[in-house]
This record gives C-alpha cells, sequence and structure tokens, in this order.
C-alpha cells in the first residue's frame, strides 16, 4: 500500500511514520498557511494519478480552503477508496464515510444555487436565456397572407420553430382549424 503523508504546519514528521512502519511512503505534502491552496493542488494531483491509497494525516486544516473545497476533495477520495487517517483519531473505512461526505457535497451544492438564485432574485433578474418577444399582428399578418413559417422567421427574426410553437398557440388558442 503507497501512502501520502500529509504534514500540517505543526507536525512532528516521526510521530506518522511510525503508524505506518513497512509502508512505502510516495508523497510527503507539507500544509502553510500561505500554500494550503496548492497543497490540495498536490494531493488532488496525487490521487488522481494513483499514486496515493492511504492519506495519513495530524490533522485535515487547510487554511484558507473553503469548507466546500474540502468536503468535495474528501468525497472523491472516499469514492475512490482511499484511506484517510488522522494520527490523533481513529478513522473510519472509507465506504463508511461516503455516504456522509456524499450529503455533505449535495447540501453545499444546494446552498451554492440557492445563494445564486436569491442574488438574481434582488437584482431583479430570471435565470435563464430570455423570453423570445414575438410581434403577434405582424407573424399572424403574414401567415394568413400565405407567407411560409421560412419566410415570417427571416422577417423578424426568430427561429422557424418558435414562429411554428407560436402559430399552433395561436391557432389552438383560437379555435381555428389547422
Amino acid at each position: 500500500m503507497t501512502v501520502a503523508l500529509l504534514l500540517s504546519h505543526r507536525g512532528p514528521q516521526g510521530k506518522l511514520r511510525e503508524l505506518v512502519p513497512g509502508q512505502a511512503i510516495t508523497k510527503v505534502v507539507e500544509v502553510r498557511r500561505s500554500r494550503a491552496s496548492k497543497a490540495l493542488d498536490d494531493l488532488h494531483a496525487a490521487v488522481l494519478k494513483g499514486e496515493v491509497r492511504m492519506l495519513l494525516a495530524d490533522q485535515l486544516h487547510f487554511p484558507g480552503v473553503s469548507t466546500r473545497r474540502l468536503v468535495r476533495e474528501l468525497r472523491l477520495w472516499a469514492d475512490m477508496g482511499i484511506q484517510v487517517t488522522l494520527a490523533d483519531e481513529p478513522s473510519p473505512d472509507p465506504a463508511a464515510a461516503a455516504p456522509l461526505l456524499k450529503l455533505l457535497d449535495d447540501h453545499f451544492e444546494q446552498e451554492r444555487v440557492a445563494a445564486i438564485k436569491r442574488g438574481m432574485s434582488a437584482a431583479g433578474c430570471r435565470p435563464g436565456r430570455p423570453r423570445v418577444r414575438v410581434p403577434k399582428e405582424k407573424v399572424v399578418e403574414m401567415y394568413r397572407s400565405g407567407s411560409s413559417l421560412k419566410a415570417i422567421a427571416r422577417a423578424t427574426g426568430i427561429s422557424v420553430s418558435s414562429i411554428g410553437r407560436f402559430l399552433r398557440a395561436v391557432i389552438h388558442a383560437e379555435g381555428e382549424p389547422g
């Protein structure tokens, strides 16, 4: 089993090495206050390359890294079956931790989307693509005079499918056959 030895800014390396006697330590990442995000990026890259099957740390504290990002990383590691062990705490089975991490990650995503919607609502915006403004009189007049949908679309700058949907709705509402 390969181990990534994660050091925080306070940890003595010897204490952590004693916890994994005889294991190959492939990566030592030291987390410092000014480089915590970089340390997490390095761990992420090592995990994706398959260099790490177990992560040993004295603490999971990354100053300046959002809780959301840390939870997302932990969820990725749990989904990949990587065991995260803290020196001072018993470590849960990665399979047991995965549902909790998924729940936290989903919660953070829901909160992010809700915050975006609140911000848009406060600014008076609506999400999504703007609705097409169809000049009703002009389109109906051109249609009744025998113009094709393609010609109407060209004249109004609206797509053929939008013109077709609009005319179907108008014809259905007016009760005309057709």
